[in-house]
């Protein structure tokens, strides 16, 4: 089987490159990213070859999807898990990465004839509810309107929702994860939670354990 991971070297895609070593099914990996390892990778990410795209670049669509069609072409399942958070300030540059990039991808699949597709949403884009009683996975995702990270899953759930009336051949599986964290991601993800107001150094010794109301 072969894999192709669209944003192989972020968080969740290590942890996926990891799986994927183990499993015998597997036969090849490509890892696409906007910045590649230039030299031989250390384990995990040896284990694919890589491509370097930009899912968020300006300008027309065709240049990167004409390229993504090339990567994708001949895969059996293609994840996308590329998402960017930062810089936070930069509206325009993050919907370009996440909701124009998703829409690349999608389009890259569809012309390749990809059989399955994963994408990874996020919990977050489910719409408010009053109450902490559970709800189901078909409660509603648009989001919330006053985070743009919700604004932008939820436009992200709207292309799948198109894309699987538009493309029956296509077997798409989404994912709506909560925080996803890993001990060899610790200090990245500290930056982004702690920022400048914690010093690098003391990220390992934080006396705060997060705890949801409930538990």
């Amino acid at each position: 089987m072969r894999v192709v991971v669209v944003g192989a070297s972020g968080n969740v895609g290590t942890a996926l490159l990891r799986r994927l070593a183990t499993d015998a099914t597997v036969t090849s990996v490509v890892g696409v990213a906007r910045r590649v390892p230039e030299r031989v990778p250390p384990a995990p990410y040896d284990i694919a070859s890589w491509c370097g795209v930009d899912l968020g670049a300006s300008g027309p669509d065709e240049p990167v999807v004409h390229r993504l069609t090339e990567v994708v072409t001949g895969a059996d399942a293609v994840v996308h898990l590329a998402w960017a958070i930062q810089p936070s300030h930069d509206r325009a540059r993050l919907r370009a990465t996440n909701v124009v990039g998703t829409r690349r991808v999608l389009e890259a699949v569809r012309r390749a004839g990809v059989p399955q597709l994963v994408v990874a949403s996020s919990v977050g884009a489910y719409s408010p509810a009053e109450g902490d009683q559970p709800r189901a996975e078909d409660w509603p995702t648009d989001g919330v309107r006053s985070s743009s990270y919700s604004v932008d899953k939820a436009a992200v759930e709207r292309m799948l929702d198109e894309a699987v009336q538009r493309l029956p051949s296509l077997s798409i599986a989404r994912l709506r994860p909560a925080l996803i964290f890993q001990r060899a991601s610790g200090r990245e993800i500290g930056r982004y939670f702690f920022g400048p107001f914690l010093p690098e150094r003391a990220l390992g010794h934080v006396p705060v354990l997060p705890w949801p109301v409930g538990l």
